[in-house]
């Protein structure tokens, strides 16, 4: 019975580090890209401070060929353009025209409505 208690706890132990590692996971090498990606956060404010129409909608984390990659999806004043891949050092991804990276969505960075 002893035994059994000990692997019981030895589980529950195993299995609580494995969540706790995925919860601090970073994305593009930070654990806050709204406040630590100088150049998402700049998108950010002006989202927050101008509330225009090139600046409403949302920001995910995605993942594209192994990498992180920030989807912007604002116009940017871009001329109605839906949104806009960023590789994390804020350098917009390469995408020809009309063909759209397939990503996998992580989560949701930021959103600039309800």
């Amino acid at each position: 019975m002893r035994h059994i208690c000990f692997l019981f706890m030895l589980f529950i132990l195993i299995n609580c580090n494995g969540v706790e590692k995925q919860k601090n996971e970073s994305f593009c090498s930070v654990s806050d890209p709204k406040t630590e990606l100088m150049w998402l956060k700049e998108i950010i404010d002006i989202a927050e401070t101008h509330q225009n129409f090139n600046y409403i909608g949302a920001i995910y984390a995605e993942e594209y060929l192994g990498k992180d990659v920030v989807f912007v999806e604002m116009s940017l004043g871009s001329g109605g353009l839906p949104g806009h891949w960023f590789n994390c050092d804020g350098t917009t991804m390469s995408i020809i025209s009309g063909h759209s990276p397939i990503a996998t969505r992580k989560h949701l960075i930021y959103k600039s409505y309800d």
